[in-house]
């Protein structure tokens, strides 16, 4: 999995996680796709918040 998904009480932390730069391939985006709509038919969340895993950075951009 490439996208981790953390939910505390309303919140939905969507984690892109894919090393070492969380570039955005085809995988990548349908299970973010898929968190995301996911997310948003759970009607006990309220928030969805995307983030990268690391420190260094949020995502890469399109791994082409």
């Amino acid at each position: 999995m490439k996208v981790r998904v953390e939910k505390k009480e309303e919140v939905a932390l969507l984690i892109l996680d894919n090393p070492p730069a969380n570039t955005m391939d085809r995988e990548t985006m349908r299970e973010l796709d898929q968190a995301v709509v996911s997310g948003m038919e759970t009607p006990e969340i309220r928030v969805l918040i995307i983030t990268g895993a690391g420190n260094r950075f949020f995502a890469g951009g399109a791994e082409i």
